[in-house]
């Protein structure tokens, strides 16, 4: 609220420039998150019919690449760059694989070489959309919905800070009033991130 606090004090200079920063740091959130988005519908995993799977990007990085799709095409085998790190089961039956884990690991490397996956030996291949799983199903609602709500207050906020701000010369009381409601719900969107964060990244 320390743009509020500017305008009560009548410095509009000082309120324009925090209204400012908070708008580019919407800006910045929502670039980040659509970098993300990108990733997770980038970023495949594969269950083998033994059980054992690996996560990694499929040669190309196609979007919403199914087993489906892959039978429907008769294609015979995908390429996956595996993750040196992320993947859930060593993966025993390609010599490959394991022929570069201990090189990729020492050298922080974050993907192995590419190793061919013979579709008939596949059981599922799903990018971590929201079919993914139920995590990645209440992952995805609850941060676009938070993206959506950012994206509505940086709205409201820059058409204040903008357009609206004719109001300052005219009515600086009940302007400073519409700044303190906007903040009270960009204040509501910030605590909700709060909660977003942890749960969903770090837990």
């Amino acid at each position: 609220m320390l743009a509020w606090s500017a305008l009560k004090m009548g410095d509009f200079a000082k309120y324009r420039k925090f209204q400012t920063i908070t708008v580019l740091c919407a800006l910045g959130f929502v670039a980040i998150k659509s970098f993300e988005y990108k990733d997770k519908f980038t970023h495949y995993e594969v269950w083998m019919n033994d059980g054992r799977r690996v996560t990694g990007h499929l040669e190309g990085s196609p979007w919403f690449y199914t087993l489906d799709k892959a039978r429907a095409q008769k294609v015979e085998a995908i390429t996956l760059i595996p993750d040196a790190r992320h993947y859930a089961e060593k993966w025993e039956g390609y010599k490959a694989f394991h022929a570069e884990e201990k090189t990729a690991e020492a050298t922080g490397a974050h993907h192995l070489p590419p190793v061919k996956i013979p579709v008939a030996e596949i059981r599922r291949l799903s990018a971590f959309v929201p079919g993914h799983s139920t995590y990645f199903g209440i992952y995805f609602t609850l941060t676009a919905l938070h993206a959506l709500h950012v994206i509505g207050g940086a709205l409201v906020i820059a058409y204040i800070l903008g357009p609206g701000a004719k109001m300052w010369k005219t009515d600086p009381e009940r302007y400073t009033n519409r700044v303190e409601v906007s903040g009270l719900f960009w204040h509501f969107v910030d605590l909700v991130w709060i909660f977003l964060f942890p749960v969903l990244y770090l837990l």
